[in-house]
């Protein structure tokens, strides 16, 4: 991950000592803002939180969390129970149902070797943490098209 942070913020490989540890840190604290930011398309300059931030969205680690995520979410609407996750209401089952193949193209994508683009896995980790989103509540859009939004944007 340190050689993606050198390259998005436009250093030198093996320099990453020069990112400042705010900036590190930001991008961590922060990062719900940044992942709106990265959906807003707005630039990133070098050496900035949203750089760092960036770099790690594109790093492999963190589109296998993400698609292990989205899978926890379409097994968790598939339970008999409901489907309801601990601190979030009800999943939407039968929307999430509807969504599993375009679902499966995203995992598909996020474990393929070629790289991705920023954006689509901002989307997606925005896609999976609204709690007031498509996935829990009818009336606020499609989870298919959010998913296919997300793909366009890989």
């Amino acid at each position: 991950m340190e050689l993606a942070i050198a390259v998005a913020t436009r250093l030198p490989p093996g320099s990453t000592r020069r990112i400042p540890w705010s900036a590190r840190l930001a991008a961590h604290m922060f990062a719900r803002r940044y992942d709106r930011q990265v959906e807003n398309r707005v630039p990133a300059m070098p050496g900035s939180a949203l750089a760092v931030h960036t770099a790690r969205l594109t790093g492999m680690r963190e589109r296998e969390e993400l698609a292990r995520a989205l899978r926890a979410v379409l097994d968790s609407g598939r339970e008999p129970r409901g489907g309801a996750l601990p601190s979030r209401g009800a999943l939407q089952c039968a929307r999430l149902a509807a969504a599993e193949d375009i679902a499966g193209q995203v995992t598909l994508r996020l474990h393929a070797p070629q790289p991705v683009r920023a954006r689509g896995i901002a989307r997606l980790r925005l896609l999976l943490g609204d709690s007031a989103g498509p996935l829990y509540y009818s009336e606020r859009g499609s989870v298919a098209a959010e998913l296919r939004g997300v793909l366009a944007a890989l």
